[in-house]
């Protein structure tokens, strides 16, 4: 598992393809959560090198695994063949959620000279419109700095934030900041600041 790209020690570029067909687990007679899911892709070309005038730049990429917290392992079930995508703890993925994703997002911002002002848009994992409401009130952001697509798409999983980084990125303009953060099932978390 890659813990950090920034470093470039032995790949200087890369393709990087986030995608997930969620419709191979969801169960549309779960009542519940069966109709929220839906299947993404995007691609992204990375390099340690600017190849374009208007690239963006990663300043950095930072990931934690959270398989050490207490409902981890039982929270979240992708099962296929058994009962597809299951949520029994789904109070405690939105907690998690709601304290990782601008818990990390800090984190880089801080090691790395920004603040929350320097800051241009927030882009969270596409689960739901409650964590990010959640998340802009706890960071004290207006709506206009957080973009999204799931009232569109639904949750897209692990494509969802690599999603609408990829739809806005022709109105992202040059010094804009953007921070990407995502919390996955099992659980996972991780981060990633880009400048314009």
């Amino acid at each position: 598992m890659w813990r950090d790209i920034s470093p470039w020690g032995r790949l200087p570029r890369l393709w990087c393809f986030p995608l997930d067909k969620n419709s191979a687990y969801y169960n549309e007679t779960d009542p519940k959560a069966g109709h929220l899911w839906g299947d993404a892709a995007a691609a992204f070309f990375i390099s340690k090198e600017r190849i374009g005038e208007g690239d963006a730049e990663i300043v950095e990429v930072y990931t934690q695994g959270l398989g050490h917290l207490s409902k981890a392992m039982e929270a979240v079930h992708l099962r296929p063949r058994d009962g597809g995508i299951l949520m029994p703890e789904g109070r405690d993925v939105f907690i998690q959620a709601c304290t990782y994703m601008p818990k990390n997002v800090l984190h880089l911002l801080e090691k790395n000279g920004y603040t929350l002002d320097n800051l241009t848009y927030f882009i969270g994992h596409q689960a739901n419109m409650r964590i990010m409401a959640n998340i802009a009130k706890q960071l004290n952001l207006p709506d206009e700095k957080f973009l999204h697509n799931i009232e569109e798409l639904g949750n897209t999983g692990s494509v969802s934030s690599a999603l609408v980084y990829a739809q806005n990125d022709k109105n992202f303009k040059k010094d804009d900041l953007i921070a990407i953060t995502v919390f996955g099932g099992g659980y996972s978390t991780g981060a990633c600041l880009i400048k314009h």
